[in-house]
């Protein structure tokens, strides 16, 4: 069965803002403001729940590069971690740039490449914040989750409370 694959996927996050604050968490999980102790784990804590979300529903909540491997067996590739800005670029194995000529991008927030069928390609895009309120409510209860298990040896997953509701958000993208 043909289908279209993807491999060597490379996140670069910019330097935005990260969708939920410090002290939204804070409040979240009722610390109070003025204990800081905590406050540069939680921090790394919150990227670290956003991350999980985002890979975990292929989905981007946080603007970023994404470069990939594709394989593109069938004529249109639609692209993972919507919702998706700019197609950035094609090149071949060889790191030749294909002419954007050649391939046609399609859609608005989710996007898809037109090319192919071809064995490897690479492609980099652009994605955007989807973060809307409710993904920022599940990045909150991941990062409380995560937080109040941080001894716990295999908390390094989502939390089983949260992962029956990303279940229904995850993107189908193939």
């Amino acid at each position: 069965m043909k289908q279209n694959l993807y491999t060597d996927l490379v996140f670069t996050e910019s330097d935005d803002a990260e969708p939920v604050t410090l002290d939204e968490v804070k409040r979240f999980i009722k610390i109070p403001g003025d204990i800081t102790t905590d406050d540069a784990l939680l921090t790394q804590i919150i990227k670290s729940a956003r991350q999980m979300i985002e890979r975990y529903c292929e989905v981007s909540l946080h603007a970023k590069t994404v470069s990939m491997r594709a394989q593109i067996q069938l004529a249109e590739f639609k692209l993972p971690f919507p919702p998706i800005g700019d197609v950035t670029g094609l090149t071949d194995l060889d790191g030749t740039a294909i002419d954007a000529d050649n391939y046609t991008v399609r859609g608005t927030a989710a996007k898809s490449v037109v090319y192919g069928p071809c064995e490897d390609v690479f492609i980099e895009y652009e994605t955007l914040s989807g973060a809307t309120d409710e993904w920022k409510t599940y990045i909150m209860q991941q990062t409380a989750w995560l937080y109040e298990n941080r001894y716990d040896d295999n908390a390094a997953r989502i939390a089983p409370a949260l992962a029956q509701n990303l279940k229904a958000k995850k993107v189908k993208w193939h």
